[in-house]
């Protein structure tokens, strides 16, 4: 995102193309991961399918419990153990793994994955390093590997 758009609806955005070129969920947001940077922890409700997908990447922590009414999601293991006692849930908590693409109705089944993308830097954290602090050939070392991985 930007000042205009937050990370959130550009997300969306590029989700509901990717579904829009091969009309398939599971693979728009294969696809869709494949382009995104960052920290993410997504939901997602197929209208057509009536399936409610849910997947992460690593940085982002996500635990859940559930019994027959309820199933709770929280990025605090400690308000997942408040919502045990709250809603009397006596099952246990389990930590979400990532890049699994999981169908949340259908008992926690994995319907999918996708594969990290390794982070390259944007170019002008790479481009403005001082070469004061890091040194011109250090520079010149991120500035290369980051062009040829195709930035700048």
């Amino acid at each position: 995102g930007d000042h205009k758009k937050s990370d959130t609806s550009v997300y969306a955005e590029m989700l509901q193309a990717e579904f829009e070129k091969c009309g398939d969920t599971i693979t728009a947001i294969r696809n869709t991961n494949k382009e995104v940077n960052g920290s993410f922890s997504v939901v997602v409700y197929d209208k057509i399918a009536d399936k409610v997908y849910y997947f992460k990447e690593s940085a982002t922590a996500m635990y859940l419990t559930q019994n027959e009414q309820y199933l709770v999601m929280s990025t605090s293991k400690e308000n997942v153990e408040f919502a045990q006692f709250f809603f009397n849930i006596a099952g246990g908590i389990k930590q979400v793994k990532p890049y699994k693409i999981i169908d949340v109705l259908n008992g926690w089944q994995k319907v999918g994955k996708f594969k990290e993308k390794a982070y390259v830097p944007p170019a002008y954290s790479v481009k403005s390093f001082p070469s004061s602090t890091w040194g011109e050939k250090k520079a010149e070392s991120y500035k290369g590997f980051y062009e040829s991985m195709g930035g700048g």
